[in-house]
């Protein structure tokens, strides 16, 4: 399978997660990536349209599955290259989400952000969530987004994003862990894997 992954935010744990998967999947992974010198909300806004520059310079490519990160306007991308993804199945992969995430004191959320979330998640074929944790406390805002309107708020289809929404913990290389325990050669190689702590509760 040929899997093109989508990293608009392209550092710490977000590189992490992409390069790790890139490196110790079974499938032709493909990186397609922004740094994170722009800002998050740059990228959030910005995004789409470059990487949909960027996938069309490499148009002769066909992709089986698509991977993003929440940090992509999904919708807008896939817009944008609709006559190269069209019948393609997207995933989005949930690290975060501007609905919940934490604001500093005295900072109000800025609702553009939690809605590219939204119409993220209403264009993707699946979602993927880091945590039960996570996964449950965006279901359970969700509803308030459109919910602050006066008609047209389409309640139903957060349904929709519910059923294909699931949970997917990030791969953690644990080779550091083995330093100093394998007779002086060097780390031991280990599987990228989900940790200990990740699967048996989130925290």
């Amino acid at each position: 399978m040929r899997i093109l992954y989508l990293d608009p935010f392209h550092g710490g744990s977000h590189a992490a997660v992409a390069e790790g998967f890139a490196r110790h999947s079974r499938h032709d992974v493909t990186l397609l990536t922004l740094s994170i010198a722009g800002g998050w909300r740059w990228r959030m806004r910005g995004a789409a349209v470059t990487l949909a520059r960027m996938l069309r310079e490499r148009a002769q490519e066909r992709y089986d599955l698509i991977v993003a990160t929440d940090m992509l306007d999904l919708a807008t991308f896939l817009g944008l290259t609709r006559e190269l993804t069209s019948g393609t199945p997207v995933a989005l992969y949930m690290h975060e989400n501007q609905l919940t995430y934490p604001l500093p004191p005295g900072r109000t959320r800025d609702l553009a952000f939690p809605w590219i979330n939204y119409t993220s998640a209403l264009a993707a074929d699946a979602l993927l969530f880091n945590s039960a944790f996570h996964r449950r406390a965006f279901l359970e805002a969700l509803p308030g987004l459109p919910g602050r309107y006066h008609d047209h708020r389409e309640l139903d289809l957060i349904d929709a994003i519910a059923a294909k929404s699931v949970v997917l913990y990030p791969g953690v290389d644990l080779a550091r862990l083995d330093e100093g325990h394998d007779g002086g050669n060097g780390p031991a190689s280990v599987p990228y894997t989900t940790s200990k702590a990740a699967t048996e509760g989130d925290r």
